[in-house]
């Protein structure tokens, strides 16, 4: 514990004796402010554009995609057969079950909200996994 001490007051004094002069100041020259604007110009352009170019890290969009999790665990804890494959057979039989139908129910909504945006992509890969086509 002690040579840490030790080591911690040694590593101040070291950044405190730098000199002045080895320390660059910020540049606030125009090119530099006109660079941030751009920067600046670019993401709003990217938020206006709409939810086809929102992030999947987006937290509405997590969520809409976790509700649709959410309706998959909650049929699973129901009837411990209910999975995708058993979806895609009982869409191919042309009997599909409630779960089945609610799970491609909230898939589409949250494919038709995000579009290629957000979590719109992984909502389409559950709605085809799931034989909701």
């Amino acid at each position: 514990m002690r040579a840490f001490f030790v080591l911690h007051w040694t590593m101040m004094l070291a950044m405190l004796a730098t000199p002045a002069s080895s320390i660059r100041p910020m540049r606030h020259d125009a090119k530099l402010r006109e660079e941030i604007r751009k920067q600046m110009a670019k993401h709003v352009g990217l938020h206006q554009a709409g939810k086809n170019l929102v992030s999947k890290w987006n937290w509405e969009a997590l969520a809409d995609i976790g509700r649709v999790h959410q309706i998959i665990f909650a049929q699973q804890q129901k009837d411990k057969q209910f999975s995708d494959v058993s979806c895609r057979k009982s869409f191919q039989a042309k009997k599909p079950n409630a779960g089945c139908t609610d799970v491609c129910k909230k898939a589409a909504g949250v494919k038709s909200k995000w579009g290629q945006g957000g979590t719109g992509p992984y909502a389409d890969d559950i709605w085809k996994a799931y034989g909701c086509a």
